[in-house]
């Protein structure tokens, strides 16, 4: 099978390393007064966490809960909900967007990346042995 850069129903999204990252909004600090009502709308008073989390397959609450997913092996973004919306007056289309967003994670998680590319390749190759 040639692997391509969209998805389709028949690229399989197990068995080869993924790197799920899910950002969570709370509160900034401690003095926030979180009883009110529409506290979330004022950005002063939120923060938004980041969590990567490495994986071997993608599940159905891994599709959910992730705001980005990148498929390690392949160097390509499996989902991206960072991505603009279709109405947006950007000059920058979503094939763009979704590189510029794997570069920026890829320069981020590289120490991550790294040692999952490895652990697999000795996975990989442990079990041909």
């Amino acid at each position: 099978m040639i692997q391509t850069k969209t998805i389709s129903k028949f690229d399989y999204l197990y068995n080869r390393p993924f790197l799920c990252i899910s950002h969570f909004k709370q509160p900034k600090g401690e003095n926030v007064k979180t009883e009110r009502k529409d506290w979330m709308k004022d950005t002063q008073n939120v923060g938004i966490k980041e969590q990567p989390l490495l994986v071997d397959r993608i599940a159905d609450r891994h599709m959910r809960q992730s705001s980005v997913i990148i498929d390690i092996l392949n160097d390509r973004i499996i989902k991206n909900r960072l991505r603009m919306n279709e109405e947006s007056d950007s000059d920058i289309d979503n094939a763009t967007y979704d590189a510029q967003i794997l570069e920026y994670f890829k320069g981020k998680y590289a120490d991550i990346i790294e040692q999952a590319k490895e652990a697999w390749t000795y996975r990989v190759v442990g079990s041909a042995s």
